[in-house]
């Protein structure tokens, strides 16, 4: 039997172009959705491995560390929320996030033992967001469009 114990860092630098959709604004209310893609750049540093074997009775300790990599990678992202109109220029925004960041690989493997093994791939990074925020409406926002009134002449 052989217990492991892998620990590491993982960091991630994203950059999205997002583009966004509102759906009107009842009382005060605009409910919207959004997209956006780009790429991450993901990191895995300072790896480390633990293990201990069992046979017979008899424990064995093992371990190595494994290379610092990075991989850049298409990143894509989902958005939905709602914005409140605390005033004419400011919103106030609930929205939810979901992020795909693709995937990343580590370095090699090297065993205390003196063997090297082939890196591990991370595959499937994403992350699920609720962010809260706001909206400040550098210029007015534009008059309501009113129909003119029907008039009637006999």
């Amino acid at each position: 039997m052989t217990h492991e114990t892998t620990q590491g860092d993982f960091t991630s630098a994203v950059f999205l172009l997002n583009g966004y959709v509102d759906f009107g604004t009842w009382y005060g209310i605009t409910p919207f959705i959004g997209a956006g893609a780009g790429f991450a750049r993901n990191m895995l540093s300072g790896f480390s491995e633990t293990s201990l074997t069992t046979i017979g009775g008899v424990t064995t300790p093992s371990g190595g560390w494994i290379g610092d990599n990075d991989k850049t990678h298409f990143a894509w992202a989902l958005y939905a929320g709602l914005g409140y109109a605390v005033t004419p220029n400011l919103k106030l925004e609930l929205g939810y996030r979901y992020l795909n960041l693709g995937e990343s690989v580590t370095g090699t493997l090297n065993c205390f033992c003196g063997q090297t093994f082939s890196p591990l791939k991370v595959k499937d990074l994403d992350s699920h967001d609720i962010k809260l925020g706001f909206r400040w409406l550098l210029a007015p926002p534009p008059p309501p469009i009113y129909d003119a009134p029907i008039i009637r002449k006999y």
